[in-house]
């Protein structure tokens, strides 16, 4: 996915949030990075 980035900013409830930042310091990975690979995988489906 190289190529222009765009930014947004997104509202999320509390409770997701901290999913996505405990799924994300699990892997060692960004929550951003986890973001779009669960909207990518939604996009799949």
């Amino acid at each position: 996915m190289a190529g222009k980035k765009e930014q947004m900013t997104i509202r999320l409830p509390a409770e997701l949030k901290e999913k996505i930042q405990a799924e994300a310091d699990e892997k060692g990975i960004s929550i951003n990075a986890v973001v779009i690979i669960l909207i990518l995988k939604g996009l799949e489906d």
